[in-house]
């Protein structure tokens, strides 16, 4: 800010001056609280928009479904992470306990603890199909899509 100052029959001065302001330590906690609360809100919102559809409706046309929120629950197949960013093979379909089938392809950008054989729920956009080699030297396709959310 600058400050300046006359008076009749004296010389015109002038003075910059800096005034910093810091915050308490309750304004930086409520500032954060405001943001997580804010946050949380905003995965919601995100949660509840995501539609429930059939994996073989996904399956069978997964072009349809490109840029729809949609949300499965499954058992992790496969899973590589690297510094936060990674891809699943989820198989979202139970077919007797403990036995999981349908794959989706889940790519993430987000630290996931969980394993091979553990249970989560993705919510995130379709992305369309993706293709990958089987452990048996085949090609398969499966629905892709890119999660926002891994809930674990």
């Amino acid at each position: 800010m600058r400050v300046s100052a006359t008076k009749t029959g004296h010389t015109a001065a002038a003075q910059t001056i800096v005034i910093t302001r810091h915050e308490s330590q309750a304004e930086r906690e409520a500032k954060q609280r405001a943001h997580e609360a804010a946050e949380q809100a905003q995965k919601q919102h995100y949660i509840e928009s995501a539609q429930t559809v059939s994996y073989a409706q996904l399956n069978k046309n997964p072009e349809e479904y490109v840029g729809k929120v949609v949300s499965f629950r499954g058992q992790i197949f496969q899973i590589q992470e690297e510094a936060g960013e990674g891809n699943m093979l989820l198989s979202v379909t139970e077919v007797t306990e403990g036995f999981w089938d349908d794959h989706v392809w889940v790519n993430f950008s987000q630290h996931v603890k969980a394993a091979e054989k553990d249970i989560v729920t993705v919510y995130g956009e379709v992305t369309g199909q993706k293709s990958y080699k089987t452990q048996i030297g085949g090609e398969t396709y499966v629905p892709e899509m890119t999660a926002k959310y891994v809930v674990e």
